[in-house]
């Protein structure tokens, strides 16, 4: 007969295997829905939604001879169309895996479906506001604050049609990160004054705004080969640059398949929606550099 003193090492047989915890990977939350100009295709008005648009007359100089009936001025009109197309996943479970799973691990599925499901729509809202037609950065560059500021001027001053809403910015993590280090830079040259650059220095900054636009960071923005990444300034909400059109209501059912195994369910998860650009002098990108930092 074994003599000794019975450890857990000498049990190892019986000890059960016991999940305590259940997380689904932490991801960055969708920003870009909330920014756009989202609306709903109507039922019954075909497959895409369009706004008209009236183009400007021009007033002339008369005197009082001037017969103005010979010279009307022509309406002219033009549209702008989305059309939503679908998105969608599924996820097949048999019923023998969720019996033999911890419920701790079945009851975050859903969770996952439901994420990726948001994360596609937020990066599909990025890829278009990532497409104006003015890239004011340069690859291999850090991101500056003057970008920003050149972007709302030129946003709310130009001649095409100028905008005087609200302007919202979004920037890669990294991107906002070399904003503040403008704020900071004063560290180990001069003393940092009381105000801003110190805020900083103590707190980091938060953002909220710059130059007059609110700041969101994204970390759904991609950063390509090159360890460069695209940010963006765009008119923003009801009437601004970016128009969000709704088709066919999200939906995520469960649908029971008996003729497989034991039993299984597949959790089917769609969307349709479509993606616009309004008006592109509304909107400015910047291309630089994301390379993480190390100071």
């Amino acid at each position: 007969m074994p003599a000794g003193i019975t450890t857990t090492g000498v049990l190892s047989d019986s000890l059960d295997d016991v999940r305590s915890s259940a997380r689904t990977i932490r991801e960055y939350g969708p920003i870009m829905a909330r920014l756009v100009d989202t609306t709903r295709l109507a039922d019954g008005i075909g497959l895409d939604w369009k706004e008209v648009f009236l183009n400007k007359l021009n007033a002339t100089n008369i005197d009082e001879l001037t017969d103005l009936e010979q010279s009307p001025q022509e309406i002219v009109d033009g549209v702008f169309s989305i059309r939503p197309t679908s998105v969608g996943m599924s996820v097949f479970v048999t019923d023998r895996t969720k019996k033999r799973i911890s419920s701790l691990v079945a009851a975050k599925m859903g969770v996952l479906i439901e994420n990726a499901m948001s994360r596609k729509k937020d990066i599909d809202l990025i890829a278009i506001a990532q497409s104006a037609t003015t890239n004011l950065g340069t690859a291999g560059q850090p991101m500056t604050s003057g970008f920003v500021s050149a972007a709302v001027s030129r946003i709310g001053g130009n001649s095409t049609e100028p905008w005087d809403g609200p302007i919202c910015t979004v920037l890669h993590p990294f991107q906002k990160k070399d904003i503040q280090d403008e704020i900071t830079a004063g560290i180990g040259t001069y003393t940092i004054p009381v105000g801003l650059s110190s805020d900083v220095f103590l707190k980091g900054w938060s953002g909220g705004s710059l130059y007059d636009t609110e700041l969101w960071t994204d970390g759904n923005i991609s950063t390509d080969s090159s360890d460069d990444a695209i940010g963006f300034s765009f008119a923003k909400g009801a009437g601004g640059a970016i128009v969000h059109v709704e088709g066919i209501a999200s939906r995520m059912i469960t649908e029971r398949k008996e003729n497989i195994g034991t039993g299984a369910e597949i959790m089917y998860a769609t969307d349709e929606y479509g993606n616009g650009v309004r008006q592109s002098a509304w909107t400015f990108s910047y291309t630089t550099d994301v390379t993480p930092p190390t100071s």
